[in-house]
């Protein structure tokens, strides 16, 4: 079994653009943007010091950060919380994933089990992608898994306000 890794893609997170029709409509193709990306993602993991190659039911945790665009910032300066706002976090996973296929996995379907979410980087030149891809061995189920990170995740993500603390006791 491999072990678990994590590296970070030093790029904006983007997403996977839709396929394009072809003259006469009998053919797809991807945009060469999606290329570029997937290209950027794939030699993001080559980077690494001996990459592996992960076989088997994967776990991906994945942690878009986001340039704050100006347009986000409330009269008060205090920026909003969370990017809702565009590309959508699963058009995002698909362009990482898509370019890890045949580089770090054989194919994104061995994706069993993914956490992901956008957040604010602190400056503009510090947008980028957080990966974290391990295996899940047969000893542990897919479900312990999840409740583990799960829990983490939550205890790592929530931003409690002192008011808010001081309402849930």
């Amino acid at each position: 079994m491999t072990k678990p890794l994590s590296f970070t893609i030093p790029f904006p997170p983007r997403p996977l653009k839709r396929a394009l029709i072809g003259r006469g409509g009998k053919h797809m193709y991807d945009p060469a943007e999606n290329k570029i990306a997937k290209r950027q993602v794939a030699d993001a993991y080559c980077a690494l010091n001996d990459p592996p190659f992960f076989h088997g039911a994967l776990a991906c945790v994945l942690t878009f950060y986001m340039p704050k665009p100006k347009s986000k910032i409330r009269k008060n300066s205090t920026p909003y919380p969370y990017p809702d706002c565009k590309p959508d976090v699963d058009n995002m996973i698909k362009l990482v994933l898509d370019g890890l296929n045949n580089v770090a996995f054989d194919d994104d379907a061995q994706v069993v089990c993914i956490s992901a979410c956008k957040m604010w980087a602190d400056s503009p030149d510090q947008a980028r992608t957080q990966v974290y891809i391990r295996n899940l061995s047969t000893k542990e189920s897919t479900v312990r898994f999840i409740q583990k990170w799960w829990y983490r995740a939550v205890k790592w993500f929530t931003v409690v306000d002192i008011d808010d603390e001081e309402e849930m006791m």
